[in-house]
């Protein structure tokens, strides 16, 4: 299956808008972007994988969440079934703490909408504080 532009601006807009509704904690919102059967892959944090909508929205509901998620250099590492996306992301936590690293998604259209079935969290470097005057990582 080759994707159109369309597609590929449907699946980017998603992406972002996954990043703007976890930092709004609308989880209604949020909900809507992922499949019933959605696998969201925390290992790399030494978490359990979630299965199922529900176990992915109790794991948003309850987490601790950084305020701010940055999605970048989306990559679209295979178009065919399952399509698949890999990402940069770049998170900020309070007090100047920065972590980073790659999602690694599988997604697919369901009622004229993209969706996430499955994504990976792959964490690749978490940061000390930042000091504000020379805005250097202190580790």
């Amino acid at each position: 299956m080759a994707l159109t532009v369309e597609d590929r601006m449907g699946i980017t807009e998603m992406l972002v808008r996954y990043a703007h509704l976890v930092d709004d904690r609308d989880w209604n919102a949020l909900r809507d972007l992922f499949t019933v059967d959605a696998v969201f892959d925390l290992t790399s944090y030494g978490l359990p994988s979630r299965v199922g909508i529900e176990a992915v929205m109790d794991f948003f509901m309850t987490a601790q969440h950084p305020s701010q998620h940055y999605s970048e250099n989306i990559d679209f590492a295979s178009e065919e079934c399952p399509i698949e996306v890999r990402s940069k992301w770049l998170v900020a936590y309070p007090r100047g703490r920065l972590a980073g690293g790659d999602y690694v998604d599988q997604v697919r259209s369901e009622a004229n909408r993209w969706r996430l079935a499955s994504r990976t969290v792959i964490r690749r470097w978490a940061s000390g504080s930042v000091d504000p005057i020379t805005e250097r990582v202190v580790l």
